[in-house]
């Protein structure tokens, strides 16, 4: 991927890049409720697909939006690469004063966050609706 010194990589061809080496997509899907930024990964979140997400988490914080969710509702595996990119994610939020929230409630994925104890660590909702009725209004104005 060639880049001048002056201008570094954008996010978006640092993605196509890593699409185009490991020929493995992930669909994320992002969607804006109120003031949270609700990222859906959609199948295997592992080495292959973990940097999808973790630059668009990367971007997202650096644009200043702060309160990020991954829904993995519809994720139907995750690694211990996936793990460390959650792990990066709760970090950098936190760092900034913003949040992160997961939402899961798929037995397996719940029970990789339990017996490595990330379950204490991580903030985590079994619906949109558990994690809705928790964080309050979300409106753009509601901090």
């Amino acid at each position: 991927m060639p880049t001048t010194l002056d201008q570094p990589p954008t996010v978006a061809s640092l993605l196509r890049a890593r699409t185009r080496e490991t020929d493995v997509e992930l669909d994320l899907t992002h969607e804006v409720v109120g003031r949270y930024d609700v990222l859906i990964p959609r199948g295997d979140l592992d080495i292959a697909t973990h940097s999808v997400l973790h630059f668009r988490i990367v971007e997202l914080l650096g644009a200043g939006r702060h309160h990020l969710v991954v829904d993995l509702g519809e994720t139907t595996f995750i690694d211990s690469m996936a793990l460390g990119t959650l792990i990066k994610a709760t970090k950098s939020a936190t760092v900034v004063g913003g949040t992160f929230a997961i939402i899961c409630d798929d037995p397996r994925i719940v029970r990789m966050f339990t017996v490595t104890r990330l379950a204490d660590f991580l903030t985590r909702f079994d619906t949109r609706e558990m994690w809705a009725a928790a964080t309050g209004p979300h409106d753009a104005d509601a901090d």
